[in-house]
C-alpha cells in the first residue's frame, strides 16, 4: 500500500513578506505622488521613523525573552525630557547622553527586577511604570515643552548629512547592525532566544533566566 505524498506548500518567511509590502507601498506612493521619491522627502521620513525603529529594537529583546514592555513610550519621553533640561541647564553633550542612557537603564532595571525577582508580570509592572514615567514628566515640566538649543547636539543627531543622509539614520542602521550581531552570533543572543521559547528549560540547560531578562 502506498500513500499519497501532501503537496508541498509555498513558505514564505514572514521577514520575506513585511519586506515585499514596504517595497510595494514605496513603489505605490511615488507612482501617485511625483514628491514623494525626493531625497528631502525621503531624509524626512527617514527621521522621521528613527525614534521609532529605535524603539523597536529594543522591544524585540524584550518580547523574545518572553515579556512585554508598556512603559516604553512614556520612558522615552521622559528620558528625552532629561536630555533636554540637562542640556539647558549644562550645555553638556556627553553629560545629556550618559544621563539619558542612564536614566534608561536604570528604569529597565527597575521594570526587570520588580517582574523576575517580585514575581509580577511584566504587564502589570510596566502598565505602572507608563504611569510613573508619565507622571514624573508632566511633574517637572508643568506640561510645558523644553526646546532643544544647542546646535552642536543639534548638528550631531539631527542637521548632519554625510553622504547626503540624515545622520540619525545612519545611528539607526549602525545600532541596528550591532544588535543584530549581538541577537544571532552571540550567546547572549541564543539565551534570549532560549528563554523566551521555554524559561524553565533553559534554567535546566544552565542558562541564568533572571540575569537575561534583567538584562
Amino acid at each position: 500500500m502506498t500513500t499519497r505524498a501532501s503537496p508541498r506548500r509555498l513558505s514564505i518567511p514572514s521577514e520575506i513578506g513585511v519586506l515585499g509590502a514596504v517595497i510595494a507601498l514605496f513603489i505605490f506612493f511615488s507612482l501617485a505622488s511625483p514628491f514623494f521619491f525626493n531625497p528631502s522627502n525621503l531624509t524626512n521620513l527617514g527621521r522621521q521613523t528613527v525614534l521609532l525603529a529605535v524603539t523597536a529594537f529594543a522591544m524585540t529583546f524584550i518580547i523574545l525573552s518572553g515579556e512585554i514592555d508598556l512603559s516604553v513610550g512614556s520612558v522615552v519621553s521622559l528620558i528625552s525630557i532629561f536630555i533636554a533640561m540637562t542640556l539647558r541647564d549644562t550645555g553638556s553633550i556627553p553629560l545629556a547622553v550618559l544621563i539619558g542612557v542612564g536614566s534608561g537603564v536604570l528604569i529597565g532595571s527597575i521594570n526587570g527586577i520588580i517582574t523576575v525577582i517580585g514575581r509580577v508580570p511584566s504587564f502589570i509592572t510596566t502598565l505602572g511604570m507608563f504611569s510613573a514615567a508619565r507622571g514624573i514628566a508632566l511633574a517637572i515640566t508643568n506640561a510645558v515643552a523644553i526646546p532643544i538649543l544647542n546646535d552642536d547636539y543639534l548638528f550631531l543627531f539631527q542637521e548632519a548629512r554625510p553622504l547626503g543622509i540624515a545622520v540619525s539614520v545612519i545611528y539607526a542602521v549602525v545600532l541596528f547592525a550591532a544588535l543584530h550581531f549581538l541577537l544571532t552570533r552571540t550567546r547572549f543572543g541564543t539565551s534570549v532566544y532560549a528563554v523566551g521559547g521555554n524559561a524553565k528549560a533553559a534554567h535546566l540547560s544552565g542558562i541564568g533566566v533572571r540575569r537575561v531578562k534583567i538584562g
